[in-house]
């Protein structure tokens, strides 16, 4: 089948042809009822519908023109301009890598019409001339075919290396995700099962239990949403280097700035928090900036001061969507969950760079209330009971 455009071109150029051998025949007065002009206008009307065909069956209609074109130098008629449809065919043959076949009609096609030429000399010439000329642009549009060839295989290749590279850091989300819930829940029975000396131990107790039961619901939420797995977290080093790596897949460089020691600096607790950012930072980077772009990720601080992660990228502003950038998590959620820990989160438009800056609080281990030996009464549930 052929193109939009292959159609388009062969109507008009099946157009023109036909209007000048008009003209031809207005103004050499051909237009009689005698044999040879009907028999011109036979071979005009053919050539014509087989070349329209070849428009939109390249194989099919080309052979036709190729036949009548062979039927004709036998008869040798007085056709003019339609002729020329053969070596547009040839030219689109060769194009196709149909080269053998366009030669062996082309061969056929020539030794009939020098058999039945009556000035060999000028029809050689002008056979000669036309071939070149439909040779040099069949080889031309092959190379041209086959350049767009390989971009659309490029292209594709990116965007399937996009789309699993996307896939691969979905999945780590929802592996943190489930990470950081099963973290809250042991919490939780951790503060369930410690007891509480006084109200207002009792209600900080209450407090924090809420607050760990809420976190741990919208990550479960989500992680169900995602119908993620439970996976091994990696580490802060190799949650940047996935993502520099699904970036690359559109030619986009994430350029880093951070301290050499990137695994001490961001500890277990903070893990979990900072996977998510950097990787919901860089999906939007992968959705909305521009290709062949480049995008920044600059860490600072430590586990005892917090860290701070600043994340700008130049924003595709063709893009009608990109005033509103989500990865997939959600930048209300990753502002959610990272105020949940005490941290910040911001993020927005500065002309045309996007910029997402998360604040993450210094780690502070959970400290449970103790309960002295003396306290361990049978009446509070430790120790044997006596009946």
């Amino acid at each position: 089948m052929g193109s939009r455009t292959h159609w388009l071109v062969f109507l008009a150029i099946a157009s023109v042809a036909v209007l000048l051998e008009i003209i031809d025949y207005s103004t050499i007065g051909m237009w009689s009822t005698s044999r040879d002009f009907l028999i011109t206008l036979g071979f005009d009307i053919t050539l014509t519908a087989s070349f329209v065909c070849a428009a939109f069956r390249p194989a099919v209609g080309g052979a036709l023109v190729f036949l009548i074109a062979n039927v004709e130098a036998l008869v040798w008629s007085s056709i003019g301009w339609p002729l020329y449809f053969i070596y547009v065919v040839l030219a689109d043959w060769i194009a196709r890598k149909w080269t053998w076949q366009a030669v062996g009609f082309l061969a056929v096609l020539l030794a009939l019409t020098y058999s039945n030429s009556p000035n060999v000399g000028s029809t050689v010439l002008v056979t000669a001339v036309c071939v070149l000329i439909a040779t040099s642009v069949g080889i031309a549009l092959r190379r041209t075919n086959d350049k767009v060839q390989a971009l659309e295989r490029e292209t594709r290749e990116a965007k399937e290396a996009a789309l699993r590279a996307r896939d691969q850091v979905q999945e780590e989300l929802a592996a943190q995700l489930h990470d950081t819930a099963v973290r809250d829940l042991v919490r939780l029975v951790s503060l369930n099962d410690s007891p509480a000396r006084s109200p207002e131990e009792v209600q900080a107790k209450e407090e924090m239990m809420g607050q760990i039961a809420r976190n741990a619901l919208r990550n479960i939420r989500a992680t169900i949403n995602r119908q993620g797995a439970p996976a091994a977290a990696p580490d802060a080093t190799d949650v940047i280097s996935i993502c520099q790596r699904m970036l690359r897949s559109r030619n986009i460089e994430l350029v880093t700035e951070c301290p050499e020691n990137l695994n001490a600096v961001v500890a277990r607790d903070q893990l979990e928090v900072f996977s998510l950012v950097v990787q919901e930072g860089s999906t939007n980077i992968l959705k909305y900036a521009p290709t062949g772009s480049q995008a920044q990720l600059l860490i600072d601080g430590s586990p005892t001061a917090g860290i701070s992660i600043v994340l700008t990228n130049s924003v595709d502003v063709s893009r009608k969507d990109a005033g509103s950038l989500t990865g997939g998590f959600g930048l209300q959620n990753l502002t959610s969950r990272v105020e949940a820990i005490g941290g910040e989160c911001v993020s927005g438009r500065r002309g045309n760079d996007w910029q997402l800056i998360a604040a993450l609080p210094p780690v502070s281990p959970v400290v449970l209330p103790r309960v002295d030996a003396a306290e361990r009464r049978p009446e509070a549930g430790y120790g044997p009971q006596h009946v």
